[in-house]
């Protein structure tokens, strides 16, 4: 960071607190606030007249009066104002917004945040600046890097080749790994969106509880919201519910009273974004002109977050009728709210038109007018509730409690918009008067145009080449995989070993060589030679070594199938007595195929793939699917393969079900050499789904291998 802009940062703080910089968290000026009506969200009670003693950051005292020993430095005239804990928006994305941006939160009142998916050491770098007084911005807890199923972020990152801090996982063993690095990372919690694998899906949860981190998420794929939510999830993350409100899947009344009970005894809470859908079914003509129309908020806001907005208009909502389906979830979240399920406010700030601060009292409308929150509730779900997830003493006015506090001149009581009458905020004991709030107000409409640097990763680069430490290596490697870089964070983590690093950064350069496998980037004896090493630390445990090798058998079918076929026999002769409850479906699937490629009997490698399924399994478009995939991926059956997912494209619950399985069974024709009946397939989903990229691309070369045939 040059000169300049450091000591433009100085100066914001300096505008804020007048107090020096880099010297100490905030905390420490005494401050008293008389005469003020409290409402503490936590209990519903509200008190008049009340005095507020801070001390070191902290709600010392409530009282009737100023208590006689006190001498505050700062006395506020409460009278006719209301006191109400720090907002929290529970749904935000830091790393596409700067500096001036996090300000804007503050004096909107918004003093904490969930980070909901980026990059995780430049969050830690933001947490570090922020706590040490050197940047003004909110209290922060972030997920960093994002789970993902790997098939769908491979496809993903194809159109959007740029897209980094997300983490492939298709394997149980793989969760894991992944966890215990995300929590070497430093990350509060757990972000996961498109998991396909029930397996993947519980071993994550089970991960997270072990290394003290919540899951928080969209709504599951591979499960029913409810399960997610038994399963141990803690947020669902945006309106609509999707598996709930397709087109001929709608809920029924009995099912909505299952999914509400089961998220309410989980303590599941529930993220609407509503400020963030708002412009899901535009056209990329209307997105654009909705950005670019007269707002008064485009003064605060940083010229590098429009720019991001404008940049996400290649963006497709895909097919989704997302106006139908946002009216029914409305109506569902109508009855989550009367059956006692919680909310968390939430703008998934970084999206278009979610300006940093404003959208949060945006939302708090929004869920009050559209669900029909009460303002209590509705302010509850922006204090109180964030604090309970996150088991935190905040969210409150009483004493002991942070001394995180936004000071309004009307009641939010009688009109949840009165959130927006901000006179004074206290940040961390630290009071932000009017006065002050414009000083920032003007300097941001100045400087919003600065771009820092992300420094976390050159400083990182320049520590580990002055120190080459075990640990600073490992961390390399780990910022390095998270950047896809994973020749780079190979070569961090062997590095990380010599210098005496142990099994988290074995971990990573196994978890770094899959990676590169799936992308056919690494020599296959190599590959197995680290998936050899892994193994060797873990002679006597049997679940372990499936994990392990299902991993690297997933890219090595693919790129080296010698290698495939000497890691089978390696997991055939492993005893499946010996395997826990995860692992044994693994293992009956990867010994079908070495039924099918080494011993060379496909017909047996069918019924192995089967036998451990229950006998009705051809009534499930998910064993349908399953089976349907897994003889694709295996060349194996392809005939009855297509019969399976013309199948499941029958029974599918929804329309996109049906499609997603009718896309399966076009794959399957193709790879048993029917490319023409293919291409039908695929033209009847390009007539019902008309410019989706994902139909289009694969049409046309279903079409080039058909020209080709003839």
């Amino acid at each position: 960071m040059n000169t300049r802009t450091r000591a433009w940062y100085r100066c914001l703080v300096v505008l804020a607190l007048g107090v020096g910089v880099g010297t100490a968290p905030l905390a420490g000026q005494d401050l008293a606030i008389r005469n003020v009506t409290t409402i503490d969200p936590l209990t519903g009670q509200v008190r008049a007249a009340q005095t507020v003693l801070v001390d070191d950051g902290v709600i010392q005292s409530i009282t009737a009066g100023l208590p006689d020993d006190a001498r505050p430095e700062r006395i506020v005239d409460g009278t006719g104002r209301y006191l109400i804990p720090g907002l929290w928006d529970m749904h935000v994305h830091l790393d596409l917004h700067t500096e001036t941006d996090l300000v804007m939160l503050v004096v909107n009142g918004v003093l904490n945040v969930r980070d909901m998916g980026g990059d995780p050491f430049a969050l830690a770098e933001l947490k570090a600046r922020i706590g040490a007084g050197e940047i003004l911005g909110p209290s922060i807890r972030g997920a960093g890097s994002i789970l993902e199923d790997r098939a769908w972020l491979t496809r993903a990152r194809q159109t959007f080749p740029s897209m980094e801090h997300r983490l492939a996982v298709d394997n149980p063993e793989e969760a894991r790994a992944l966890v215990a690095m995300l929590d070497s990372w430093g990350v509060d919690l757990v972000k996961i969106r498109n998991i396909r694998n029930q397996a993947t899906l519980g071993a994550i949860l089970d991960a997270a509880e072990q290394h003290g981190l919540t899951v928080a998420g969209h709504e599951p794929t591979v499960v029913e919201i409810d399960e997610g939510a038994r399963l141990g999830m803690t947020t669902f993350e945006h309106l609509p519910f999707i598996g709930l409100t397709m087109p001929g899947r709608q809920a029924d009344e009995d099912r909505l009273v299952v999914v509400s009970e089961a998220l309410r005894n989980s303590g599941a809470y529930v993220t609407p974004t509503l400020v963030a859908g708002t412009l899901m079914d535009a056209s990329r003509d209307e997105r654009a002109a909705a950005i670019e129309r007269a707002d008064e908020r485009y003064q605060y806001l940083s010229d590098s977050a429009k720019e991001q907005w404008l940049e996400s208009l290649e963006g497709d909502a895909g097919p989704l009728p997302w106006t139908e389906m946002l009216e029914s979830s409305l109506e569902i979240a109508r009855q989550m709210d009367q059956a006692g399920v919680p909310f968390l406010t939430g703008t998934d700030m970084g999206v278009p038109l979610s300006f940093p601060g404003f959208a949060l009292h945006d939302e708090l409308e929004l869920m009050a007018d559209r669900i029909g929150l009460d303002p209590l509730t509705a302010l509850r779900a922006a204090t109180a509730n964030p604090a309970g997830l996150f088991g935190v003493d905040a969210g409150a006015i009483a004493p002991g409690m942070p001394a995180d506090l936004v000071l309004l001149a009307r009641n939010p009581l009688t009109d949840i918009s009165n959130t927006r009458s901000i006179e004074a905020v206290v940040l961390r004991g630290e009071l932000i008067d009017r006065a002050k709030i414009d000083e920032l107000l003007a300097f941001v409409r100045e400087n919003k145009h600065l771009r820092p640097p992300n420094s976390a990763y050159q400083h990182l680069e320049s520590e580990c080449s002055a120190r080459p430490s075990a640990e600073c290596l490992e961390r390399l490697g780990g910022y390095q995989f998270s950047l896809f870089r994973f020749s780079d964070a190979r070569a961090a983590y062997e590095r990380a070993l010599a210098a005496g690093a142990g099994e988290t950064a074995l971990e990573g350069l196994f978890s770094s060589t899959v990676n590169l496998l799936h992308a056919g980037e690494i020599d296959c004896s190599v590959a197995a030679a680290t998936a050899g090493t892994l193994l060797a630390r873990h002679p006597s445990r049997p679940s372990k070594a499936v994990g392990v090798l299902d991993r690297i058998l997933a890219p090595a079918t693919t790129h080296c199938p010698g290698e495939s076929e000497a890691l089978l026999s390696r997991l055939a002769a492993i005893d499946p007595a010996a395997l826990d409850g995860e692992m044994l479906p693994i293992y009956r699937e990867r010994y079908a195929s070495y039924l099918a490629h080494v011993k060379d009997d496909p017909e047996a490698a069918f019924e192995y793939r089967v036998a451990s399924l229950p006998e009705d399994w051809r009534e499930s478009d998910r064993h349908l699917k399953d089976v349907a995939s897994w003889c694709l991926q295996q060349n194996v059956a392809l005939d009855r393969a297509r019969a399976l997912a013309r199948r499941a494209a029958e029974r599918a619950p929804t329309r996109l079900g049906g499609f997603e399985m009718t896309v399966l069974e076009a794959r399957i024709a193709s790879a048993a050499g029917d490319h023409a009946h293919a291409v039908a397939l695929m033209e009847k989903i390009d007539q019902a789904v008309p410019n989706n990229r994902t139909v289009t691309g694969l049409l046309e070369t279903f079409r080039e291998l058909a020209a080709s045939e003839d």
